[in-house]
């Protein structure tokens, strides 16, 4: 996990590759920025996200690895952007 620039094909396709093992099977909620993965050799699942889902109900694991942990913000380090 790492921040991108930005969330278009040129930022995120970089970071899968980089990132992801070839065989593996890339998991996506169908943000139009992972569209071409399958012709760069992953295969690609996609689930969009559709009503209110939360998207740490969606990918458990991956919100608990980045969401701020108690301990960060009991020695007062400050939020991420788009956190309050």
């Amino acid at each position: 996990m790492r921040r991108v620039s930005d969330t278009s094909a040129a930022s995120l396709h970089p970071f899968v590759e980089e990132a992801v093992s070839p065989d593996s099977v890339v998991h996506t909620d169908g943000w139009e920025g992972y569209t071409g993965l399958d012709r760069k050799g992953y295969r690609h699942k996609v689930t969009p996200l559709r009503g209110r889902k939360r998207p740490w109900r969606c990918a458990p694991r991956v919100y608990r690895v980045y969401r701020r942990p108690p301990q960060a913000v009991a020695l007062g380090y400050p939020p991420r952007r788009g956190e309050s």
